[in-house]
This record gives structure tokens, sequence and C-alpha cells, in this order.
């Protein structure tokens, strides 16, 4: 029996893995089964009554139209095919270069804590080196530095990555054995990257602590409890790489927390670092997953997506709607603090039309 699901999975690879596709696989799976069990009843040996199946059943040209899947079939042959040896070398850009996006972010994110204990430290009655927009100057200063470096990253990530864009875009097959072997990756490790995913989502948790106490109470433990707290997330995370640069950055936020706070913003700030492990983890943890979605396309880079040009036209026009209503409300009032909430509705409403696209192009393949 299984020479037959995996004879079956070599004849779907390529179509991808659409709703009508899976359907389509189990219908055909079912009744090879059957005629099997058929065969076997009748005294035939194994292998036998697997030939007379293989060549009852093998021909998914002939059985596409009673299937459902005539297009994928029909387009299968006109579909660029990925060779073994492009696939690992994908697989191991990613794995490689994919973290980078999250040294970028954890930048960005470090910068930000940066300038913010900057503006705390220039608020402190006891710091008198410079004036405080001396202060914010320097911060600043730091902060564009760090922005830039971030971005010189992902520029040169994304230069590393670009050979394999077009295959977000284009459909393309695989050949059965590359394929087994991607969907048998993610199989084995699906169980760590759920932990890498509750681990993060721990630690967003975690990262209001500082915030909320801090403007409770006026003490600096809870930023020490939060900084040590942070280690050991970094150690339970596997990211022994970020310990070179969270020690000593928490030693010195510590140190500037003792000497200056109690402060509200260095409560935001230290929210900001321990959210940046979270950031990191997430993105970094990403890169197989990204990958083998691309390859497998699965997800947004389905067939079915790749082709839907009128759901990637309506996307396009109507966020530079949203963009324009934005940018003219927000002018027009100067009520800035107010119309961020254009992009959550803009978001909500986004996925309500997706839905309904979606909807719509299920009925017409039914």
């Amino acid at each position: 029996m299984d020479t037959l699901k995996n004879y079956l999975e070599g004849m779907f690879a390529g179509l991808g893995n659409s709703p009508e596709v899976l359907k389509a696989k189990e219908e055909l799976l079912s009744m090879m089964e059957d005629k099997y069990n058929e065969l076997r009843q009748q005294g035939l040996n194994d292998n036998t009554a697997i030939g007379q199946v293989i060549t009852e059943f093998g021909n998914l040209e002939e059985l596409a139209e009673v299937l459902g899947i005539q297009q994928q079939v029909s387009s299968q042959d006109e579909l660029l095919t990925i060779e073994p040896h492009t696939v690992d070398t994908m697989v191991s850009d990613y794995l490689k270069y994919y973290p980078k996006y999250g040294y970028a972010l954890v930048l960005l994110m470090v910068g930000v804590s940066i300038f913010l204990s900057f503006v705390a430290i220039s608020q402190a009655p006891s710091f008198t080196l410079l004036n405080e927009n001396e202060m914010i100057a320097t911060a600043l200063l730091i902060l564009l530095s760090i922005v830039a470096i971030a971005v010189y990253i992902l520029i040169i990530t994304f230069g590393r990555l670009q050979p394999y864009e077009h295959l977000e875009k284009e459909p393309f097959k695989l050949e059965s054995m590359t394929q087994k072997t991607l969907e048998n990756q993610v199989k084995q490790k699906a169980q760590e990257r759920q932990t890498q995913i509750a681990l993060s989502v721990f630690l967003f948790i975690l990262s209001a602590i500082p915030v909320i106490l801090s403007g409770l109470i006026t003490s600096n433990i809870p930023l020490y409890v939060s900084s040590i707290l942070l280690v050991i997330f970094i150690v339970l995370l596997k990211q022994i790489k970020l310990l070179l640069i969270y020690i000593p950055l928490l030693i010195v936020h510590c140190y500037l927390i003792y000497l200056y706070g109690p402060s509200p913003i260095f409560g935001v700030s230290t929210t900001i670092l321990i959210a940046s492990v979270g950031v990191y983890n997430l993105v970094s943890g990403n890169a197989l997953t990204q990958v083998t979605n691309i390859l497998l396309q699965k997800e947004e880079y389905s067939i079915k997506q790749k082709t839907d040009k009128l759901s990637e036209t309506i996307s396009g026009i109507y966020w530079l709607i949203a963009t324009a209503i934005y940018l003219g409300w927000s002018f027009l009032t100067n009520n800035w603090h107010i119309t961020w909430l254009v992009w959550p509705i803009a978001g909500i409403l986004y996925s309500g039309i997706q839905m309904i696209i979606n909807y719509q192009n299920q009925k017409k393949a039914e």
C-alpha cells in the first residue's frame, strides 16, 4: 500500500497543494485502494495487484477531467522544473542569510531603546554633562547610525536571496523525491518551531512588565529583574550569539538606570529590549518555514495565489487608497494621534475583502 501512496505522490508532484488538488489526490487514492483490495480478494499477489492498479489509474491526464483538475494537469507540462541541486542551494542560502533580517530588526529596536535611554538620562536632575537638547541630538545621531547599519544589512540580505525571488511569483514544479524530502524536513522541525513560537510569545508578554511596573512604582528593581530574565530566556531560546550583544548592553543599561533612574522611560526602553529578542527568535527561526513554503508552494505562495491576478490588482489599489486616506486625513486635521487607526481598520477590512474573493474563486472552481 505504501508503494501506491508513493506513486501517487509522484503523480501529483508539481500540481501544488490547492484544495482541488488535495481533494483529487484523496479521491484517486481511495479508488486505487479499493481496486487493490478487490484484486487481492480475487487471489492476485501483492506485486501483480499493484501493477494492475498503476496500469489502470497511473495516467493522470486521462483521469484529470473526472477528478476536476484538468486545468492544473494541462498546465503542468508548461511549468518550470526546479532541479534538486537548485533546491538544496536555495534551502542552504535561506538558512544562512534569512536570520540576518532578524539581526537588522534587533538593531533597529536596540537603536530605539538607546534613544529612549538618552531621553530618560537628559531628564534626570543629576545629569549635568549636556543639556536636554544636546542629549537628544546625540541620541538621534546614534539612532540614525544604527538605522543605517540595519538598512545596509537588509539590502545585502535581500540581494543574497534575490535570485530566488521569481519562485515567489511564478508557478513551478519539483521532482517527487525533492518534494518529499522538503516535507520531511518540515515535519522534523515542527515541534522545535512550535516551542520557539511559544517562548517568543511568552517573551512578548513578559516585555510588558517593565513598562507597566515602572509607571506604577518608583523602583528600579523590576527593571533589574527583567534584564536578568531576558538573559535566561536568550539561553532557553538557544540564541547564544545574542549574549555577546545583550550582556554588555544590559550591564550598561542597568548601570544607567542605577545612576539616573527610576524613570518610566527606562521602563519603555527595557520593554523594547525584551521584545527585540522575541522578534529575532521568530524571524531567524522562520527561515526553514519560509523557504519550504516557497518551494512547496504553500499558503501565500500557492499556485492559486500566484495566478490570482484579480486579488493582486485589488490589493494594490486598496492599499493606495488607504494610504491616501491616512495622509489626507492626517495633514488636513493634524490629528496624527487619531489617524493611525486607519491602519488597523484597513487591515481588518482587507481581510474581509480577501475572504470574499477567495469564496468567489472557490465557487467558480466548484
